[in-house]
């Protein structure tokens, strides 16, 4: 068949860290391009770079759920998604969205809102899933202009998250719906969407002027009725339905299990290098027959950012994750004065090896043997939230 376009963009959102390793949210926007490949052909879609496996898992399913709607695109379509960032390793499942939303751009001829973004898993039964860094990709697509921004719905509690790690002006600078389905994804991004749609987003983005200009205004009781109206004509609104909570004092005071577990995380993401082999490291170290062992050094600055950044959790931080809290919190002190006594650190996953030959430096051997046990408490204390390490990992690439 004959698509009724060749090409679709839409503004995903991914967590990046930047040099230091701080993590922040950016607009990645996806391009699907089609080919036709001759009716005898069956249809496939696929990548234009290399990325990760669970990458391609969203993808595929994205395509299986479009495929779903039209089973026409069994034959004759080859669909190639490439990204603006196509430098950057890319891997996480929650683009599965943005990639169904500009396939069947594609396929209805859907214009889309080059000024709407989205995140979200998705199954091929057209459900969007929960995904992680809400907070992050939320202020990424604010900063980088977007006007609306659609998030999972199981993840709508993460804006009481993102009021207590921010402000309730996160909740204004940009409108944020919750989408559950791929219908509602495409009714969002699409330009020409439903009256009373629109209409909420055009009554909400002229209160967000207002209060840009003066944020008391927020009190004033015709702002409660235009959030009322607005959440009205879209009880998906999300920004409105959580300013009136606002309004009414009923947001959360302290983090959620999740909020405060990604917080911690990602607070400690620049001593992450230490935590874990990369392949080649690890290829380096079998080659050497353990003769090199790769070590790390952190700077005073890098250091001071951890420990701001996990002091400024302490306060709203979940009663749940308390010791988990403790327990990254004297690590980094523990990594910190290993680091100043030594001038770097060995590879977490390299200790054993390190100890048999500091049997001759008995101060050495017992403070890095401290450091082993401050990891291993810390490793614990994931066991008992149901996490592990490699969870810990996998949270920082959703």
């Amino acid at each position: 068949i004959a698509l009724p376009r060749t090409q679709a963009k839409v503004n995903g959102l991914v967590v990046i860290s930047n040099e230091q390793r701080e993590l922040g949210g950016k607009v990645n926007e996806i391009i699907v391009t089609a080919t036709p490949l001759g009716s005898a052909s069956t249809s496939e879609a696929k990548f234009s770079t290399e990325v990760g496996d669970e990458m391609g898992i969203a993808m595929k399913e994205a395509w299986r759920a479009v495929k779903v709607r039209h089973p026409e695109l069994g034959t004759g379509q080859q669909l190639v998604v490439s990204f603006d960032d196509k430098y950057t390793p890319m891997d996480g499942g929650s683009a599965g969205t943005a990639f169904a939303v500009a396939m069947l751009s594609l396929v209805e001829n859907v214009d889309l809102d080059p000024d709407a973004a989205m995140t979200g898993d998705i199954t091929v039964d057209g459900k969007v899933r929960k995904v992680g860094g809400i907070g992050h990709k939320v202020r990424g697509a604010t900063l980088d202009g977007c006007k609306v921004v659609a998030i999972p719905q199981p993840n709508e509690d993460d804006l009481g998250d993102l009021i207590l790690l921010r402000s309730p002006k996160s909740l204004y600078d940009v409108q944020i719906f919750s989408i559950e389905t791929l219908d509602d994804a495409v009714a969002l991004a699409r330009i020409d969407r439903v009256a009373p749609l629109q209409e909420a987003i055009d009554g909400f983005a002229t209160l967000q002027e207002k209060l840009r200009r003066e944020p008391g205004n927020l009190r004033a009781p015709e702002t409660r009725q235009t959030l009322e109206d607005v959440a009205a004509k879209a009880p998906n609104h999300l920004s409105a339905q959580w300013l009136l909570r606002v309004l009414d004092r009923k947001t959360p005071r302290q983090l959620s299990d999740d909020a405060t577990f990604y917080g911690i995380v990602s607070a400690l993401n620049p001593l992450l290098p230490a935590w874990g082999l990369t392949k080649e490291e690890a290829d380096k170290v079998n080659e050497s027959r353990g003769q090199w062992i790769p070590t790390y050094s952190f700077s005073s600055a890098e250091y001071d950012l951890v420990q701001k950044q996990l002091k400024s959790i302490e306060p709203i931080r979940s009663p749940r994750l308390t010791e988990f809290y403790y327990a990254a919190n004297e690590l980094v002190a523990k990594m910190r004065f290993y680091d100043d006594q030594y001038g770097g650190m060995p590879n977490y996953r390299l200790f054993e090896r390190i100890k048999y030959g500091l049997r001759t430096d008995p101060t050495k051997l017992r403070r890095l043997e401290g450091l082993d046990t401050q990891w291993n408490r810390l490793i614990d204390e994931l066991t008992k939230l149901n996490y592990d390490d490699k969870f810990m990992e996998d949270q920082l690439h959703n």
